[in-house]
């Protein structure tokens, strides 16, 4: 038996067993195979049929979590997008306000100290909402001028918003990442059962080796899942039977 490389993807595995459950209908019934052996290739297809629904749930599990990571990463970019907006009206609020147009007014250095509205907006995405909440406070103990409540509102709203994107954005990713650890779980225990399986029929079919072949396809490599004849050096072989 050729089994799929270990870093094949589920659907090359998923086929695989696709070919056994096939192989299992097909001789549970045959004629020429006796009553006892029947049983065994019927016990045979559970453990085949179980894990391999055990993985196709975990795959499907890996790409909802994915889709909900993409998703959240999405909203993200947007809140980013907004938070950069009303880290630029603020420093144009303070800075042709009380300001006077220049960055070296007091009020100006309070708010943003030796940075600039630039400097906030071009921090790395994640890191922005914590500079931009500290733009908010230093803003909030500046002293009044007009505009200033309007600025405080939008700047602090934004900064709440993107606070709660990032958060989930992170539980979306660390949720993706368990989905995608488990699904890989479930595919070496699917790996585990084919070679167990395996041993089974040869025990029960001695020196049929050929007659056991007949569950598992041919050749799959990593790269694909046609089943076909295929030369792939990092293709692992379980190995042969004593009459093999």
């Amino acid at each position: 038996m050729h089994l799929p490389a270990q870093s094949a993807s589920s659907q090359i595995y998923l086929h695989f067993t696709t070919h056994t459950g096939g192989a299992v209908e097909a001789w549970r019934d045959a004629e020429v195979i006796t009553a006892a052996e029947q049983a065994v290739v019927i016990e045979v297809g559970e453990q085949v049929s179980a894990a391999m629904n055990e993985l196709v749930a975990r795959e499907a599990a890996a790409e909802q979590a994915a889709r909900v990571a993409s998703k959240a990463r999405a909203r993200f970019g947007v809140r980013d997008a907004v938070l950069d907006l009303r880290v630029m009206a603020t420093s144009d609020g303070v800075l042709n306000g009380p300001g006077l147009r220049k960055r070296e007014s007091p009020i100006f250095k309070q708010v943003f100290l030796n940075a600039t509205g630039t400097d906030i907006v071009r921090a790395k995405v994640r890191e922005e909402p914590e500079l931009a909440a500290r733009l908010y406070d230093r803003l909030g103990k500046a002293p009044d001028f007009p505009g200033r409540g309007v600025l405080l509102k939008e700047l602090g709203e934004a900064v709440e918003r993107s606070m709660v994107a990032r958060q989930a954005l992170l539980a979306a990713e660390q949720a993706e990442a368990t989905a995608k650890d488990d699904e890989r779980l479930a595919r070496l225990a699917l790996r585990h059962t084919l070679q167990e399986v395996y041993g089974k029929l040869l025990a029960t079919f001695p020196g049929r080796k050929s007659f056991v072949e007949t569950f598992f396809p041919k050749r799959v490599s990593a790269a694909g899942a046609s089943g076909e004849a295929d030369d792939d050096p990092k293709v692992d072989v379980a190995p042969d039977d004593a009459n093999g």
